[in-house]
């Protein structure tokens, strides 16, 4: 296994464990510490995870192929996910509360633990044939 593919399965398995912790950094009021943390570890984790991403996308396509492919994917991922993301966890919050987006997260990191198992390995692969 590639050494960012790695760090990225590492990071997606800390998402799931950050998404069971978080709504509870965020409970009490005047909770500076919590929120502190909330934020600090957001931060370290979504860091690692998008980090690797410009190194291991375009290997996932043959050459002629692979800055196009990697561009578009990357790019079409942060517009659903930058638009479709924020407006769920806003209506799931004011609908059933903070712990609502905690299993929205853990629901998605899950997935994203799930899809870097299942994405293949590339690095014997020869694209230019």
């Amino acid at each position: 296994m590639l050494a960012g593919k790695k760090v990225l399965l590492t990071a997606s398995v800390a998402l799931v464990g950050y998404s069971l912790v978080f709504p509870y950094f965020l409970t009490g009021q005047h909770n500076l510490v919590g929120v502190l943390l909330f934020l600090g570890l957001g931060f370290l984790v979504m860091g690692t995870l998008y980090g690797p991403v410009g190194a291991v996308l375009p290997e996932l396509f043959p050459t002629r192929v692979r800055y196009s492919g990697a561009g578009i994917t990357y790019n079409l991922a942060a517009v659903v996910g930058a638009a479709v993301a924020p407006t769920v966890t806003t209506w799931l919050i004011a609908n059933y509360g903070l712990h609502s987006a905690e299993y929205y997260m853990l629901v998605l990191s899950v997935l994203a633990v799930i899809s870097w198992l299942l994405t293949k390995e590339t690095k014997d692969v020869d694209y230019t044939k």
